[in-house]
């Protein structure tokens, strides 16, 4: 990818595409109303910045959420969103074209549905699976490491040195000090660690990252039945010596990139146990949500009952979509009765 890439990142018309691409579902929070009301004038900024090298992150709103686990959330201001997506969208078909068929999280025309729909066919087909969890995975992912990965496919060093200002952006302090091999006793400590969520710019580095383990189990090892989700990697196989090789693999190849599989949630199972997976419990003899992810969703229709009248229909018909692939009958007319309680207005939906 040439130095020509830069050019089109901060070019009018790849900005005004991402304002309007980032303000998708947010066009009554302040900050994007406020952007989209002078957008041209915004984006004509933001390009001038780009080029003459002046434009950095600016600092992040940072809150903690606890459901569905402790998590760190960086919010960037909405302009800074506007040059996440712009890099985003003229970076990522180039390297999109190499990622494998079965990577499912943050790519377009893949999803949730598509990686329930490929696991819960495996499931019925195979006896045994191998599940992989990436420890800390985004509060650990090595700077250096990230920047090598990229130089691997862009040329143009005014978009690595974009890149490395968001990295740089940022440091997480959450994941443990590991030391790999070739540390010195102070390693860990002088390398900055971390992709902030919440920003789209994460999301696509998360997938640069482990696209290497992706084409070790595929290409490297012939793994037919292999899918992953963010860091959530499933592998299916015929005996679990199979798969306890597999798992050596994931695990060396998780070590090149100074990440480690989790300890407790990386285990080889029998199918027939269930598996979960994208917020469903996978069986083969069927799909049903995860108590917690169940749980969740009633609170978020509920919750619906403060939003604004015009978002609410759609955000319901989104949510019931998502959990019709998990619910038997009877509790999917509970769900329906609670949602058309939420979208009367003043009206009190039952529980």
């Amino acid at each position: 990818m040439s130095g020509a890439l830069f050019a089109q990142i901060c070019s009018m018309p790849n900005l005004l595409r991402a304002a309007r691409t980032a303000s998708r579902g947010k066009r009554y929070r302040r900050s994007a109303a406020a952007f989209l009301l002078r957008m041209e004038q915004q984006c004509l900024r933001l390009s001038e910045a780009l080029a003459e090298g002046s434009w950095r992150p600016s600092p992040y709103r940072v809150f903690r959420i606890t459901d569905p686990k402790p998590r760190t959330i960086c919010a960037a201001p909405f302009a800074d969103r506007v040059v996440h997506q712009a890099m985003v969208q003229v970076v990522e078909p180039a390297f999109e074209r190499g990622f494998i068929y079965d990577s499912y999280s943050c790519r377009v025309g893949k999803g949730t549905h598509a990686a329930l729909r490929r696991v819960a066919a495996w499931v019925r087909e195979y006896p045994w699976v191998l599940k992989v969890d990436v420890q800390k995975y985004f509060p650990s992912i090595d700077h250096r490491v990230v920047m090598a990965l990229l130089r691997r496919r862009i040329r143009c060093e005014r978009t690595l040195s974009l890149f490395e200002q968001v990295l740089s952006s940022w440091h997480s302090d959450e994941a443990p000090l590991r030391w790999f091999d070739g540390d010195g006793v102070d390693s860990p400590l002088q390398r900055r660690r971390g992709l902030p969520i919440g920003n789209l710019t994460s999301q696509f580095l998360s997938n640069v990252v482990l696209d290497a383990v992706d084409h070790r189990v595929k290409d490297g090892l012939g793994v037919r039945a292999y899918a992953r989700y963010c860091d959530d990697m499933v592998v299916f196989g015929r005996v679990p010596a199979e798969l306890r090789r597999v798992q050596a693999a994931i695990a060396e190849g998780l070590r090149r990139l100074r990440l480690s599989p989790h300890p407790l949630k990386t285990r080889v199972a029998p199918c027939s146990q269930g598996l979960r997976w994208v917020g469903f419990q996978v069986l083969p003899s069927g799909v049903r949500f995860a108590d917690d992810s169940l749980r969740r969703l009633r609170r978020r229709v509920l919750a619906l009952r403060r939003a604004r009248p015009t978002t609410r229909a759609s955000v319901i018909a989104g949510l019931l979509g998502h959990a019709r692939h998990g619910m038997g009958d009877q509790a999917w007319r509970g769900m329906v009765s609670m949602a058309e309680g939420a979208l009367r207005v003043g009206g009190s939906p039952c529980a």
